[in-house]
């Protein structure tokens, strides 16, 4: 194999693995408004935010978070999630570009999740 092809050939794959990563936040691209919140009667012990990214080392974990809580960032497509926890209820919620996409109310004490893909459209 020649020089110029083995370099064809590594262009060519690299080229694949940008459009595999298209639609997970790794690329450039539309950017979306991005807002995570939390809400409860008294502070939550642990919250843990991991905007879209594709690598689990986005994650950001705060402890013994005043409530009401929010977080805003512009991102790209991909997965966003959040997991508060408190001896308390909580509520959660996730917004793209001002609009609900996803939302959880606790009732009682400990874990709460919600989970939304942010996505054109």
């Amino acid at each position: 194999m020649t020089p110029l092809s083995r370099m064809s050939r590594a262009v060519a794959v690299l080229a694949v693995l940008i459009a595999g990563t298209a639609g997970c936040g790794l690329t450039g691209g539309p950017t979306h408004e991005l807002t995570f919140e939390v809400t409860g009667p008294a502070p939550a012990d642990e919250v843990v935010v991991d905007p879209p990214g594709g690598q689990t080392s986005n994650a950001e974990t705060l402890r013994n978070v005043t409530l009401p809580w929010q977080q805003t960032a512009s991102t790209g497509f991909g997965f966003a999630r959040l997991v508060a926890t408190s001896q308390q209820a909580l509520s959660c919620r996730i917004l793209v570009d001002g609009r609900e996409v996803a939302a959880e109310e606790g009732t009682d004490g400990g874990a709460i999740e919600c989970r939304a893909k942010v996505q054109d459209g």
